[in-house]
């Protein structure tokens, strides 16, 4: 079934008038103008280390893979359930989603299959063992009835690291005052100090949490004034200040709502959606503290797009995330990255999914194309044949603080002699 976005928002609009509370909780998916599947793509959701098409996990480290349908009008979807999902050997086994579990070490070949059409990815996974865990953020403070996420790292004896959040086992050692999850996420239950550590085989890091009496004294909510065209969306943020001088990011704590829920509706994460011409005022209420913000609709159209980058090269297995740029009648100018349908003339040359982020599949040429209500946009992109023969770090040398980070930068160098940013 294809949804347009401004079906999508009629349906909306609809909802809200006959009470029935139809809430937005995003963007729609991306509509597929040829429903006839041509190839597919498996890849892990978050990169491990090792090349273009294998991967590499220690014994022990789960990995959760997806697949990208290419569409015969190159459109994309990712899914994890619409395939069927294989392993060549005993070497690791995959769940119906795709979760793999790597078992023992050697060579495994990940296999999504839909009707006729297969996919592989090699899995190479070692023996190495877990030396070291590191813990972020260390030593914070929150207001009681906050939230705090952790993260953890794995340093693991070949020189690999990988986040293993959800691997490790998380506990407090005051549960009375805050209370951790599977997932890292610490809440300040009551006033007082306690230690956050992670635990992994044998392995173990720890932080420290101090949850304080400070209250809530005021919000800020950004963009305080904003105009969007019908059918457009525009994202909030919400900031709250408190007592002891703290600024949290307190966008998906504050309740959100719209005071003209015919001309905007806004869901719980501050997203809020165009659905007629006029004003509405969004308002953020988080402990008994509120603050507002103005949003004008307006009948603007969208006269032209603008893609990012316009033309460009790059190496077999490298990706490429392009941006959208809407041109309106009134003069304004919005991203419509997520909104636009994004699509490649050579699938079997690049694929990209909906966010605009092309993949580098084999050496040719494709035009990439972006349309949204009736306007598109091209541009040519170029996979070669390029080789990376060096990778430079900047910066080369650091000094910070302890308790601060620091931000580097991978640039990587072609065969061809193109130099591309590596970093994630």
């Amino acid at each position: 079934m294809k949804i347009t976005l401004g079906l999508l928002f009629t349906m909306m609009s609809t909802l809200l008038l006959s009470g029935c509370g139809g809430e937005s909780t995003g963007l729609p998916s991306q509509p597929n103008t040829c429903e006839r599947v041509v190839s597919i793509q498996v890849a892990p959701q978050k990169h491990l280390s090792q090349g273009v098409s294998i991967d590499q996990l220690p014994i022990g480290v789960d990995a959760q893979y997806e697949a990208t349908l290419i569409y015969c009008d190159g459109t994309t979807r990712v899914t994890t359930e619409d395939v069927t999902w294989a392993v060549s050997n005993e070497h690791a086994a995959i769940s119906a989603s795709g979760l793999a579990s790597t078992v023992s070490a050697g060579s495994v070949e990940i296999t999504a299959t839909l009707d006729q059409l297969i996919s592989k990815r090699t899995l190479q996974i070692s023996g190495v063992t877990l030396t070291r865990l590191t813990v972020s953020p260390p030593n914070t403070a929150i207001p009681k009835g906050m939230a705090q996420h952790y993260s953890a790292q794995g340093n693991y004896s070949d020189g690999t690291t990988l986040d293993v959040t959800t691997l490790v086992t998380w506990s407090s050692s005051e549960p009375a005052v805050t209370g951790i999850n599977a997932s890292g996420l610490a809440t300040g239950l009551t006033v007082g100090h306690t230690t956050v550590t992670a635990t992994l085989d044998g392995q173990s890091a720890s932080t420290s949490l101090t949850v304080t009496n400070a209250t809530l004294t005021e919000l800020t909510i950004t963009p305080p004034n904003a105009t969007i065209p019908k059918g457009m969306t525009q994202h909030y943020n919400a900031q709250g200040n408190y007592s002891d001088g703290t600024a949290l990011d307190v966008t998906a704590l504050a309740t959100w709502s719209s005071s003209t829920p015919v001309v905007t509706a806004i869901n719980a994460s501050g997203l809020a959606a165009g659905l007629s011409e006029g004003n509405a005022t969004v308002t953020a209420t988080l402990d008994g503290q509120n603050t507002s913000a103005n949003l004008t609709v307006t009948s603007a159209t969208l006269v032209g797009l603008t893609v990012t980058p316009a033309d460009t090269t790059i190496p077999k297995g490298i990706p490429q995330h392009y941006s959208a740029q809407g041109n309106y009648s009134d003069g304004t100018t919005l991203d419509v990255t997520t909104l636009v349908a994004w699509s490649s003339s050579a699938p079997t040359v690049t694929s990209i999914n909906t966010s605009g982020l092309a993949t580098a599949i084999n050496e040719g040429n494709a035009t990439v194309t972006a349309a949204l209500d009736g306007q598109s946009i091209s541009a040519n992109l170029t996979v070669t044949s390029a080789i990376l023969t060096g990778l430079t770090i900047t910066p080369l040398n650091a000094t910070i603080p302890k308790g601060t980070t620091q931000g580097y930068k991978v640039q990587g160098s072609y065969s061809d002699g193109a130099a591309l940013d590596v970093t994630p």
